[in-house]
């Protein structure tokens, strides 16, 4: 083998054995259960709290296993491991996952936030997406529809806290309307009765100016007519005496 064979097998080999010598070591996914505790103790005898096994940016298609003291992150997000900054930070949630809590980033439970946003898609739900990485997404009802048990907002019903079933009504009442396009409907036939109500007063106002004109002068012309008898019938009796 000549140098050139040598510096060509160098020149094709040399970065991917440099890459697997000074890459940082990850995982493909965490210990659960035991085996994280196992785990952490093996890693960080020292301080088994302050073991980590979090994502690591900017995939998230492995993990990190480090020994780093815990520090708190906000809610909304999730702990990441940096390999730029060789540090443990935070990202927002995924748009389908909230995190309701601020958190430790050794709690494994965050892993990629902690809880799924519901989609509503029981029989008669309809879902009410909320772009927040902090809060779920809530559920109504659809036309014809009515909350199994009346929420606490009396629209919208939060799927964390609260039974969201709807079931079918036949007549809409007034306790019954929980939908916002009900809502919505209920005011608009409210006020057309309202505009209605006010037009048809005031028509009848119009109708009954005249009528009322009209009484008026008759009462003043029948009392024209009474005087003028009293008047003629006195000088005819004061000229026949």
């Amino acid at each position: 083998m000549n140098w050139a064979t040598v510096f060509i097998l160098l020149w094709i080999f040399a970065p991917a054995l440099f890459d697997k010598t000074f890459a940082e070591e990850t995982f493909s996914k965490c210990p659960f259960g035991k085996q994280f505790d196992i785990e952490a103790e093996l890693t960080c005898p020292e301080n088994k709290e302050h073991f980590h096994c979090v994502p690591v940016l900017p995939y998230f298609n492995a993990v990190k296993r480090i020994c780093k003291r815990p520090k708190w992150f906000v809610k909304g997000t999730f702990p990441v491991w940096s390999p730029k900054y060789k540090k443990i930070t935070s990202v927002p949630c995924a748009s389908r996952r909230y995190q309701d809590y601020s958190y430790k980033s050794n709690n494994i439970s965050v892993f990629k936030c902690s809880r799924e946003k519901a989609l509503c898609t029981e029989k008669g739900q309809v879902t009410l997406f909320r772009n927040h990485s902090t809060e779920n997404n809530l559920c109504f009802c659809m036309d014809g529809y009515a909350f199994l048990k009346e929420s606490k907002n009396g629209t919208y019903c939060n799927p964390d806290v609260e039974n969201c079933s709807c079931i079918w009504i036949r007549t809409y009442q007034k306790s019954e309307i929980t939908t916002k396009s009900n809502f919505q409907k209920r005011e608009t036939e409210k006020g057309a009765i309202i505009r209605k109500y006010k037009g048809e007063e005031s028509t009848d106002n119009l109708e009954y100016k005249p009528q009322s004109t009209y009484r008026s002068v008759l009462a003043v012309l029948l009392c024209i007519v009474i005087l003028y008898s009293l008047v003629t019938s006195l000088i005819i009796a004061i000229l026949k005496g």
